[in-house]
């Protein structure tokens, strides 16, 4: 069985109403034996975690959306990004130069609408950020 795409997972998640997490809040608090759910609003906490997967979700297609623009070597490249990787270091590991690297990345940010290093790392990996955030 193939591992669920993150358009998959949204769609999934999209069909999950409070009805569902209210159900799941009974099953923890069965099986920890209200260790963890006493004194806890149940209402509250079903609509913390429906909001909480849908950004979730919708973070991930966004990634998904993101790395779909990248050729295969940008997609190397974003790995080591995400890793927190300097030009240099990048450039050795690649096997290509500095500018070479640089012209990647900003060949990546074109594609995924980013402004800067950190909005696109956030992109790639679907931390949640705003495409188009400045820092």
């Amino acid at each position: 069985m193939n591992k669920p795409s993150a358009t998959q997972l949204y769609s999934i998640v999209e069909s999950v109403d409070d009805c569902d997490m209210h159900f799941v809040f009974r099953r923890v608090k069965r099986k920890t034996n209200d260790v963890v759910t006493c004194g806890v609003d149940q209402a509250a906490v079903a609509s913390a975690l429906l909001n909480m997967m849908q950004s979730a979700a919708q973070a991930g297609v966004a990634s998904e959306d993101a790395l779909a623009k990248l050729t295969p070597r940008e997609k190397e490249l974003s790995r080591f990004l995400q890793l927190g990787a300097s030009n240099k270091q990048l450039a050795l590991q690649l096997g290509c130069s500095v500018r070479t690297v640089r012209a990647h990345i900003e060949n990546m940010q074109r594609k995924t609408g980013t402004a800067n290093r950190l909005a696109l790392v956030a992109a790639i990996t679907g931390i949640g950020f705003s495409a188009n955030m400045k820092f």
